[in-house]
């Protein structure tokens, strides 16, 4: 068991709420455990001062007093509706830069999805399928000898 187990036990045996068994069980834990004893101590010392302060006395009165005050009814919540006559009246602070790349992207974007729209379905599979062409030279055969340069050999 936890620390945290022990001290609940522990609390419950300071109210009188634990077997026999389990008593037995929580000292023995306590005769090991510094932390958990210091929490028993503090927890003793806590109900012992509880004991001894004194009762305070409550005026007879009290209880009519109380019961003739009359609480406010509190209003039933009603959801929060935005209206749209108002939500389009209403002003947004964003930055000027903001605006002017938010718009500059939606114009990107729909000049993108014209320029794509407006191909025909021929073009657009022309334009994915390009042919390559290689050129290739002759084989040449070479005779003679090239003056070697000593310098660039070694």
């Amino acid at each position: 068991m936890t620390c945290e187990a022990w001290q609940k036990l522990g609390s419950l045996f300071i109210d009188g709420e634990l077997s026999d068994s389990q008593s037995g069980e929580l000292f023995s834990h306590l005769s090991s455990c510094i932390h958990c004893r210091q929490f028993m101590h503090s927890a003793v010392q806590i109900r012992i001062a509880v004991m001894r302060s004194p009762t305070l006395a409550v005026p007879p009165t009290l209880d009519e007093r109380v019961s003739k005050i009359r609480l406010r009814p509190t209003p039933a919540r009603v959801p929060l509706r935005i209206k749209a006559r108002h939500f389009w009246n209403q002003r947004f602070l964003v930055p000027v830069p903001a605006v002017l790349s938010a718009g500059m992207m939606l114009l990107v974007a729909i000049a993108i999805s014209i320029a794509s729209l407006t191909k025909s379905p021929r073009e657009n599979q022309e334009a994915m399928t390009k042919t390559a062409y290689m050129v290739t030279l002759p084989a040449v055969e070479v005779q003679g000898s090239y003056p070697i340069d000593k310098n660039k050999a070694q």
